[in-house]
């Protein structure tokens, strides 16, 4: 077995809080940017799945965390029988469930939102219930009417530079404060050198924050991961809300075709009414449109005013 080191979370802090005083607790997010580990890491260490790896945090193996005081139950439904289970009696499903559970990517299953209302409008205890799921789990209209009031929503974002480094170094404590931030805001920088990050600076770019491709080797492995089973990628995906996506792809050629669209015309595919529209930045001079919400557009227009780019 090989060591697998977790990184500690910046939103940890918020998701302890928000189980002291709210039933339904959603950790929502993109897909694969951690959100089972961390319910699993805050609430249920017992149920750790990582592939048969050592799990270790500040050079201590796993078991450093059975004093931790809570103890949910795992359930995922991920699981076919499980699944189906729930989809063909909610009412009964989560009258059965354990007073702490778990419940992992829960947007596969949207008949449950309303028995999970019911029931915690029976029984409103705090910390009740903790869901994930994948962003478009907001898109379900159910959601939001059956756990108005009830639920508090945790927002995780792929790993941050510092989380990254918390982890390599530590392995489990993160300090909340920004050094950055402070000194910003409190205009006080003070005289000091530091190394250059040099060809880092790149490979720290092109790396991203998701924990499942920071495990493969940097390259060709590593980028074969943001890649679909079509081998379709978008260099950036920026999402405004739950109800607007756009995406940039990235040339430094002077010239484009229209392969170039590829990857973001698979985005306007799969994210249908949500895609705002998609630009390939390109070392060209022309902005133009090349269809259905696609454009190609100059690098230098990325500082150039607003009113230059219309």
């Amino acid at each position: 077995m090989t060591e697998t080191v977790f990184y500690p979370r910046y939103v940890e802090r918020r998701l302890t809080e928000a189980l002291e005083d709210s039933p339904v607790v959603l950790i929502h997010g993109p897909r694969q940017c951690g959100k089972t580990t961390l319910a699993q890491m805050v609430c249920a260490p017992k149920h750790l799945t990582l592939n048969g790896d050592t799990l270790t945090l500040d050079g201590h193996p796993l078991s450093v965390l059975a004093a931790r005081p809570r103890d949910y139950t795992y359930i995922s439904f991920d699981d076919d029988v499980v699944r189906v289970g729930a989809e063909d009696d909610p009412m009964g499903f989560v009258a059965d469930l354990p007073e702490r559970v778990i419940l992992d990517e829960v947007q596969r299953v949207p008949r449950l939102f309303t028995a999970l209302k019911m029931e915690v409008d029976r029984k409103r205890v705090p910390g009740r219930f903790v869901l994930t799921g994948s962003t478009n789990v907001l898109l379900i209209p159910k959601l939001s009417d059956s756990l108005a009031g009830r639920m508090e929503m945790v927002r995780l974002h792929p790993l941050t530079q510092c989380e990254l480094a918390s982890g390599a170094k530590s392995g489990f404590t993160l300090d909340m404060r920004s050094g950055f931030l402070d000194a910003l805001f409190g205009g006080r920088f003070k005289f000091r050198r530091v190394g250059r990050l040099g060809n880092q600076l790149i490979e720290r770019i092109v790396a991203g924050g998701y924990p499942a491709a920071l495990v493969r080797p940097a390259g060709r492995r590593r980028a074969n991961w943001y890649r679909d089973k079509d081998q379709m990628e978008v260099d950036i995906v920026i999402e405004r809300s739950a109800m607007s996506v756009a995406g940039i792809e990235v040339k430094a050629a002077a010239t484009l075709k229209r392969s170039d669209f590829r990857g973001l015309r698979k985005l306007k595919k799969v994210t249908g009414s949500r895609f705002a529209g998609g630009v390939v930045l390109y070392d060209g001079e022309t902005c133009l449109s090349f269809g259905e919400g696609l454009y190609a557009v100059p690098l230098r227009l990325l500082w150039e005013t607003p009113m230059k780019i219309a």
